[in-house]
């Protein structure tokens, strides 16, 4: 009997040592792979600075979504500790004007690009600066009137039906300028510094909101979104205008030297 266990034991002890190097094997090929999925990614968000209107469609975006992220996040908050007493309508609304405002500024945007950009490269740029420079003011007003509710949600409305263009544009213009084999490879790159642009904005509001004591001072909120919002979408505005006028030298086959060109 001991020597029939002993027989049975052997083989168990086998399989369980070639399930052991099977997983041995996974977990290298794994290390690799994984290695060289970071390797690519960070190749990308580097090669994607190298030419300008890669690089500044990618700043334009980014700077957009800092903004974005400070509105849709911190914009609640204000509207709850200004006007406590328009929460049902506040919650209402701001999920309306997100649906309907927002998505026929994006279809909008990439529409008007296509239908008046047939022979105007810049076209594609101007929308992405008009939407930035339109949708500014009223996401200051909104912010800023503390007395009016209704007034300052026909505000935030007008800056999501202005403001949401620049996102169809923006990538075709980053498309049409770049080769269709590393065009995967960029549009991740594109994707990660907007997701790093949200992360920097958390920070940055957190820091304010502290330094300025905003729970203290709740109506610190709205001035500080305003000057926020005035940077990003001011600085989006810039990126996209140096990204149109390097992206009409590209389609006419001209050089254009910005005032950020290194041989200037």
């Amino acid at each position: 009997m001991k020597n029939l266990n002993n027989k049975d034991e052997e083989p168990n002890k086998i399989e369980i040592n070639v399930i052991k190097k099977e997983d041995d094997k996974k977990d290298k090929k794994k290390g690799p792979k994984a290695a060289k999925m970071f390797g690519l990614l960070g190749s990308s968000l580097s090669e994607i600075m190298k030419t300008p209107i890669s690089r500044w469609t990618t700043v334009g975006a980014s700077m957009r979504y800092f903004g974005t992220f400070t509105s849709d996040y911190y914009l609640p908050l204000f509207y709850l500790t200004t006007y406590p007493t328009h929460r049902t309508q506040f919650a209402l609304l701001y999920s309306l004007i997100n649906i309907f405002c927002g998505f026929v500024s994006s279809l909008g945007g990439g529409v008007i690009a296509d239908r008046l950009g047939k022979g105007r490269p810049m076209m594609k740029a101007w929308v992405c600066v008009a939407g930035n420079l339109l949708a500014l003011p009223f996401f200051i007003g909104s912010v800023l009137i503390t007395n009016n509710f209704g007034l300052s949600m026909a505000c935030t409305a007008l800056r999501f039906l202005f403001g949401e263009p620049f996102r169809s544009p923006s990538v075709t213009m980053l498309q049409n300028s770049t080769k269709p084999e590393k065009f995967g490879n960029l549009i991740a790159a594109y994707q990660c510094y907007q997701k790093m642009a949200t992360i920097a904005a958390s920070l940055v509001v957190g820091v304010l909101f502290n330094g300025l004591n905003v729970a203290k001072y709740p109506g610190r909120v709205g001035p500080i979104l305003a000057g926020i919002a005035t940077v990003a979408y001011g600085g989006s505005a810039l990126a996209y205008y140096l990204a149109g006028n390097h992206y009409l030298a590209f389609k006419r086959h001209i050089k254009y030297r910005s005032i950020f060109a290194k041989d200037r």
